[in-house]
């Protein structure tokens, strides 16, 4: 499991929370370093390295996500959409927040605030908590796919690494 203070920390770095609440996605400007993968010593920072994958991969999955919702129901009116928010309501029995549910960048883009959705719905809004708790879950989905893929990349390498070293000690005798 993540540490939470990872995950807070990964959460703002990336950007993902002022990027969810933005009408488009290039309003968002994330600071970047000028060598963000070398630590004090000038040595390669694995974790922050990972850390930075996970995010691009995250926001790239969000962005998808979202992409296909827009696609989906471009053609819906606002109430055929905050009917939509209301039902995912219902059935959750409470107010998603928008990291929880699929289409939630488009959603804040085409109606607005959500701490106000959710009044006009009857429900509290969801609270930062919530926002931590939805990005924790997406992080370690992520995490762990990424970690899958790491595995199978390196046993690659090593398979070839393997194949020429044997190619090599054959030409030699």
């Amino acid at each position: 499991m993540v540490a939470r203070k990872t995950v807070a920390s990964a959460f703002c770095r990336c950007g993902l929370f002022s990027w969810l609440f933005c009408a488009t996605q290039e309003d968002v400007v994330v600071a970047k370093e000028k060598r963000p993968n070398l630590n004090y010593a000038g040595n390669m920072d694995v974790d922050a390295w990972r850390q930075r994958e996970i995010c691009k991969r995250l926001k790239n999955r969000l962005s998808e996500d979202s992409i296909r919702f827009e696609e989906k129901h471009r053609g819906d009116t606002d109430e055929a959409l905050r009917e939509w928010v209301r039902r995912r309501a219902m059935s959750m029995r409470r107010m998603p927040h928008p990291l929880e549910i699929r289409g939630g960048h488009y959603l804040v883009s085409r109606l607005g605030d959500w701490g106000a959705l959710s009044a006009s719905l009857g429900y509290a809004p969801p609270g930062r908590r919530r926002a931590m708790r939805a990005f924790q879950r997406l992080w370690e989905q992520e995490a762990a796919a990424f970690a899958r893929e790491r595995k199978i990349v390196k046993e690659e390498k090593r398979r070839k690494r393997l194949e020429r070293l044997r190619g090599d000690a054959s030409s030699e005798t």
